[in-house]
């Protein structure tokens, strides 16, 4: 998510809405971006906002995409995190947003974490993955 942030630096008239402080401090000072963070009990571990605060903030935004980073992705499984407080953070997000991209690199595909992230009777994203994990593999 960090690297996603640092390419948003030069962007105009652009609005994040964060519960990392890390992607904050990324933003600050670009005159471009308007940046709004959730607030929250703050995960050490993994530096970012969570619980009721954060989760508060949440329902009260509508997002028009909505980018998260994701422990794991199964074509059969699904998207799913090993985080539970996490995973409420993301439930809260997909419900807010028009459109939702999950940011994964390589070595999250195929893989399984504890808690699935709910569907919500969205369209599962089984076809669009396998198409775009053709696309990224590269030369035979």
């Amino acid at each position: 998510m960090y690297e996603l942030a640092c390419g948003l630096n030069q962007r105009n008239r652009l609005t994040v809405v964060t519960n990392s402080p890390t992607i904050v401090c990324q933003l600050q000072r670009s005159s471009g971006v308007t940046v709004l963070c959730t607030g929250g009990d703050l995960q050490k571990d993994t530096f970012y906002f969570s619980g009721e605060w954060a989760q508060r903030a949440l329902s009260e935004i509508r997002l028009d995409k909505a980018v998260l980073g994701v422990s794991a992705i199964d074509l059969s499984y699904g998207i799913s995190t090993a985080n539970h407080a996490e995973a409420q953070i993301k439930k809260m997000i997909t419900r807010a947003a028009k459109t939702r991209i999950a940011l994964a690199d390589h070595t999250k595909l195929g893989r399984r974490a504890c808690l699935r992230r709910p569907r919500n009777g969205h369209r599962r994203p089984r076809n669009r993955l396998r198409h775009r994990r053709k696309i990224h593999r590269g030369p035979a």
